[in-house]
């Protein structure tokens, strides 16, 4: 995900003139939806299991709905802050 919005923010940098951001893969989490039984979800470069069940599930639809789309509502000021190049992490346990 930071990946994306890091190259975006590049291209445009480069285009500009401006400084690049630099990247680098500091978490790494896979979140698998297995239909109505719920979801997996793993972190880190071992794939440690985390959360299964509707506990993934929910984090699956937030990680669909809020973290790779952008906001849908026209509001440019919460675009802007979705296509921000830094990426703020929230811990799995915060999420609603």
């Amino acid at each position: 995900m930071p990946q994306g919005r890091i190259a975006g923010h590049n291209v445009i940098a480069d285009l500009l003139g401006e400084k690049l951001v630099p990247y680098e893969q500091k978490k790494f989490v896979v979140s698998i939806d297995l239909g109505s039984w719920g979801a997996l979800y793993a972190e880190g470069w071992d794939q440690r299991m985390k959360e299964v069940g509707e506990a993934a599930k929910k984090i699956k639809i937030w990680i669909n709905h809020q973290r790779i789309y952008p906001p849908i509502d026209g509001n440019m000021e919460a675009l802007l802050e979705a296509a921000a190049p830094v990426f703020k992490q929230i811990a799995i346990d915060k999420i609603e």
